[in-house]
């Protein structure tokens, strides 16, 4: 059988003696007796793109870790795991919360010594696997499952040194499971899931007025009768999902009915998916490559019949019977994002989120549907240092303390509502449709003071208020005043109109209602159970002392446009036909071509299962029609 050659370089684990660093009895040989002392550099993959470090070495041990450069928005593991590294050697245990950015870092580190010590690792790779899977986040790791399963050999390129993707937080959405039985709620199914889709449209159409948009029912109605299925092998194979308590997303517009699940270890999603595959790869069936770009598809006629990607430090083609393009979003594609119409924006997705399989897709005569939308969230903070980087983000959901203004310093909502996200997508709507995406959010000394006192903070991982202070210094994105129009003028929005829009707000919190929008004091919010919780605070508060003016943007996370695809994971050309040999799993296929034009909590996640056994399961069948 030929091979290629591979370097693997991040995933290297060093052969040395005794433990991966951490202080060595007098006794004990050096952990890394091969390296001489010096300072020393390497790359890993962390949870929003590249980390870089630099690790210097005495006397065969790890003396310090620094991070050079990062895109990762949770300071806890770029500042914990460094000092952690060199405390307990490269076998630390990620730091709580940040185990994207911890596993980065020891990847960095694990390249910076393999350099150091010259051992780079080559890897061979096996030509003739049947199948080409393109990304190696959850839903390319199922598709792997499935296919092997079904009989096929895989190969699976992943571009980074880890495995995982962007998968977000612990959120899952868990129809006909036995976790949702379990609890007593036995009124779900695929119909009630589908009313959920077609109210959650109803209400975008009812927002924004459009209603000429497409999308694919099958594909809603296959997601639904595969999450009972899903949702109990993801538990079988050691998914770990927390306290198993299922009720409705904290985030999006309420279900009808309570099948989210929240706070569940997303790294265990990953990790159970992985381990399933062991099997595979111990019998030859799978093998998968890191650090290996793939660069495009290759074509005979119009099928798709393997890839060219860089192996070795060559661009060579690999040939297969099929692809499975599993590369997740383009939140770091500024054409791709520009088709649904956004001018500013920051993405909480990793940097290498490039959209590179949607123009594959495309080039190879798959069509791309509902790209001239896009889910955003609000309140992303831009600014030259960050880039499209989401490093800064306003929590707008939790304060009903603050106002909303457009370029004219004039409100345009009701920013807070009942408290209980049933009207957050009408909100964050306005970050779309406000000129040049921008929304300026206000904020009073007086509402900052009160913030603290009650232990909060006004940004996103920002509790000591370091993130806060820094943008207020910078000037560039919070602009700071001793009154309203002054805050404004420094904004570069209407002075007299901003100043005119405060007075007026802060006459109708001392009236008690919002005679423009309806605001009140609301003191409870309906929880994710369906219980009114009581918040300890006003909502509904005057505007004294300095003004506070954020100018923010919208920001992604996943991306809503995507490959047109059956229920077999085929992608479709213009006229709903399969592209021979081109499948599609996870982010790419699109949300919005999935379920709509709505955000709907927990089929993210879900879906890198799902999705992933859709092409999985396709895939095998069509390589086993050609044999």
């Amino acid at each position: 059988m030929k091979k290629f050659i591979a370097l693997l370089s991040l995933s290297l684990l060093l052969a040395v003696s005794g433990c991966a660093g951490g202080t060595k009895p007098e006794t004990q040989s050096a952990t890394y007796p091969n390296i001489e002392d010096g300072t020393y550099e390497g790359t890993g993959s962390g949870y929003a793109g590249d980390i870089q470090v630099s690790v210097e070495v005495k006397g065969g041990e790890i003396a310090a870790v620094t991070v050079l450069e990062h895109s990762e928005s949770l300071p806890d593991g770029i500042g914990k795991m460094p000092q952690n590294i060199v405390d307990n050697g490269l076998d630390a245990d990620a730091i709580s919360g940040a185990t994207g950015s911890s596993e980065g870092i020891r990847s960095a580190v694990k390249n910076a010594l393999a350099l150091a010590a010259g051992e780079m690792e080559k890897v061979e790779v096996a030509e003739g696997k049947d199948v080409v899977i393109v990304g190696g986040g959850n839903a390319g790791l199922n598709a792997a499952y499935w296919a092997c399963k079904g009989g096929s050999s895989v190969v699976l390129f992943e571009k980074q040194g880890k495995l995982g993707g962007t998968f977000g937080g612990g959120t899952w959405i868990a129809t006909g499971s036995k976790m949702q039985l379990e609890q007593g709620i036995t009124n779900d199914s695929t119909e009630a899931f589908m009313k959920d889709v077609d109210r959650l449209n109803a209400g975008y159409v009812k927002r924004t007025g459009v209603s000429d948009y497409w999308f694919n029912r099958d594909l809603a109605i296959y997601f639904g009768d595969m999450m009972p299925e899903v949702t109990d092998f993801a538990e079988e194979i050691g998914a770990d999902f927390g306290k198993r308590i299922l009720s409705n997303p904290t985030l999006y517009e309420p279900h009808d009915v309570m099948r989210v699940l929240s706070g569940g270890n997303r790294a265990s999603y990953t990790d159970a998916i992985v381990n399933a595959l062991k099997e595979f790869e111990d019998n030859g069936q799978l093998q998968i490559v890191m650090n290996a770009n793939v660069t495009g598809l290759i074509q005979e006629g119009n099928v798709v019949s393997g890839v060219t990607v860089d192996l070795n430090g060559k661009n060579v083609n690999y040939a297969s019977k099929a692809v499975i393009l599993a590369t997740g979003g383009y939140g770091f594609n500024e054409d791709l994002v520009a088709r649904a119409g956004l001018k500013n924006y920051t993405s909480s997705a990793p940097t290498f989120q490039t959209g590179d399989g949607y123009l594959w897709a495309e080039k190879a005569g798959a069509e791309l549907k509902n790209m001239d939308f896009i889910t955003t969230y609000a309140a992303g903070i831009k600014t030259k240092e960050t880039g499209l980087t989401q490093m800064y983000a306003i929590r707008v959901k939790e304060f009903g303390d603050l106002i909303f203004v457009n370029g004219d310093g004039e409100r345009f909502i009701d920013e807070f509502g009942p408290g209980d996200g049933s009207t957050y997508d009408a909100i964050t709507y306005q970050w779309k449709v406000q000129k040049d995406n921008y929304v300026y959010i206000a904020v009073s000394q007086s509402q900052i003071d009160a913030m603290k006192e009650r232990g909060q903070s006004l940004l996103s991982a920002d509790e000591d208020w370091a993130k806060f202070d820094k943008l207020v210094a910078d000037q560039e994105s919070v602009f700071k005043g001793a009154t309203a129009a002054e805050a404004a003028e420094k904004a570069g929005i209407d002075a007299e109109k901003f100043a005119a829009t405060v007075e007026k707000y802060n006459g109708y919190v001392e009236a008690g209602k919002d005679e423009d929008f309806g605001r009140t004091n609301i003191t409870s919010v309906k929880s994710s159970t369906g219980e009114m919780v009581e918040l300890g605070r006003d909502t509904f508060t005057k505007l004294e002392g300095d003004i506070y003016l954020f100018r923010t943007t919208p920001y992604i996370m996943i991306c809503a446009g995507g490959i047109d695809v059956n229920t077999k994971g085929q992608a479709l050309n213009a006229d709903r036909e399969p592209v021979p040999g081109l499948y599609a799993a996870g982010e790419i296929i699109g949300m919005a071509n999935a379920f709509g034009r709505t955000t709907i909590g927990g089929v993210g996640n879900t879906g890198t299962y799902i999705w992933g056994k859709m092409a999985g399961d396709g895939v095998q069948e069509y390589v086993q029609s050609l044999k």
